[in-house]
């Protein structure tokens, strides 16, 4: 998935306004996840963004109940062998 800077740009900034989230640290997220998902995986970095957005609402600090904790609300105690 080609998607230019500036289309990014403007994810970056719906997210940070709809999440109330720093502008600067989510577009380098969402252009990591461009690059890395999009280029190199072959998946749509948006599915990355709707899980972040449900799981955690972009708060990299979010842990639940549980244990499940960052943004993608990862349980690193179960999962520690994919580390």
């Amino acid at each position: 998935m080609l998607i230019s800077t500036r289309e990014q740009q403007l994810v970056a900034s719906f997210i940070a306004r709809r999440y109330r989230v720093a502008q600067e640290p989510v577009s380098a997220l969402v252009r990591t996840a461009f690059d890395t998902t999009g280029r190199e995986v072959g998946f749509d970095p948006m599915l990355l963004f709707s899980v972040m957005a449900i799981e955690s609402g972009f708060n990299p600090y979010a842990e639940s109940g549980v244990g499940a904790q960052g943004l993608m609300q990862v349980m690193s105690k179960i999962h520690s062998d994919k580390f």
